[in-house]
């Protein structure tokens, strides 16, 4: 596990100790809330459970003050079985076959989170990160309950070396590497960028689908190791596995579309059938 996942995890783990007594719910925290730096001030604890939008975590609720943590547009009504918007959707309308089975993702892309993720991943607020993994919690978990519970593999889009010098990080795989400290996954790079390319945040509908198509390959040394989990595990080579794809937004879906049809194409050379699922913080 890289060294950025291990500093996220150890963020974590310190957001979830030193609550002694209940009344610590109810001062301010020293550092203030996350996203605006206002104090923090509960009146009354919140559930720590993760598995409803109503009680937010243990972490969001120690990082954000109330009108942050009331501002957050939770994306609980899915009206496209497919991509999980809460609208209808053309994209899906235009290309129903993708390679990915579904797209669930945790909140609406609105003004309020677009500035959040800005704060993450281009003004170097590290504090953002464990904060926006730990919104996954709740769709994660309802699409591992419909699966019926068994992740073969959890992966991330990956990013060119150019961009990863630029930020320092990729925040898609830092994402996956908090659900998989989190709950035990063995997260694996099966992915890898084969160029660099201009933003996607810059480019047309159009233009996202063109570029993609050659952008991504598999990664032969993740594959390897996918491989020999399967094999140890005792499954059957023509058994169904399950991959979750992490990646911050989901805008048309030609990015999970393309990473999807590349993780299949490698599943099959080593005579599996993936089921690729994808997990994204944000949906445009």
């Amino acid at each position: 596990m890289s060294e950025l996942v291990l500093k996220w995890l150890e963020s974590v783990k310190r957001s979830f100790t030193g609550i002694n007594h209940p009344a610590e719910w109810l001062s301010p925290q020293a550092d203030g809330c996350a996203a605006c730096g206002k104090a923090i001030r509960f009146d009354t604890p919140s559930s720590s459970s993760s598995s409803s939008f109503g009680g937010l975590p243990v972490l969001l609720q120690r990082s954000l003050c109330i009108r942050c943590s009331q501002s957050i547009p939770w994306l609980s009504r899915v009206r496209c079985a497919k991509c999980g918007r809460a609208i209808h959707c053309e994209d899906c309308v235009r290309n129903p076959e993708r390679a990915f089975q579904l797209n669930r993702s945790a909140v609406e892309y609105d003004s309020v989170m677009r500035s959040w993720l800005a704060l993450y991943k281009y003004r170097g607020k590290e504090r953002m990160g464990p904060i926006l993994a730990e919104m996954l919690i709740p769709p994660y978990e309802r699409l591992t309950a419909a699966i019926g519970g068994r992740w073969d593999a959890i992966t991330y889009v990956p990013i060119s070396e150019e961009r990863a010098m630029e930020r320092g990080f990729n925040q898609a795989e830092a994402m996956a590497g908090h659900l998989a400290g989190r709950f035990g996954l063995p997260l694996l790079p099966l992915l890898r960028r084969e160029r660099h390319a201009e933003k996607m945040s810059f480019k047309t509908r159009t233009q996202r689908i063109r570029d993609v198509q050659t952008l991504f390959a598999p990664s032969h040394e993740g594959f390897r190791v996918l491989h020999a989990r399967i094999h140890a595990a005792g499954q059957a080579p023509a058994t169904a596995i399950n991959l979750l794809l992490v990646d911050d937004i989901y805008t048309t879906g030609s990015t999970a579309g393309a990473c999807a049809a590349v993780l299949k194409e490698a599943s099959r050379s080593f005579g599996a059938e993936a089921h690729v699922y994808v997990l994204t913080w944000a949906r445009s």
